[in-house]
């Protein structure tokens, strides 16, 4: 739904998205891609999140995932 939606997760993209809309009455369709996949990024990481605190608190095993903050530098997540 991202062609009818812009999914913002970082209040810093506020700017670059009203500047855009007030120049040309819209937000790019790829500039919409690129905050889709953060936005998803950003759930993943959530349950990532999520996920080693109930395995830490709840599971005799250990299970690992595959967001590693410490090795991504792009703003828009790693896989």
């Amino acid at each position: 739904n991202y062609r009818d939606v812009i999914p913002v997760v970082d209040p810093e993209d506020y700017n670059t998205i009203i500047d855009s809309i007030e120049e040309c009455g819209d937000f790019p369709l790829h500039n919409r891609r690129k905050l889709s996949l953060k936005a998803f990024y950003s759930c993943s990481k959530y349950d990532s999140n999520i996920h080693k605190v109930f395995s830490e608190l709840f599971a005799s095993e250990k299970y690992n995932m595959f967001i590693k903050d410490d090795q991504c530098n792009d703003p828009y997540g790693c896989v």
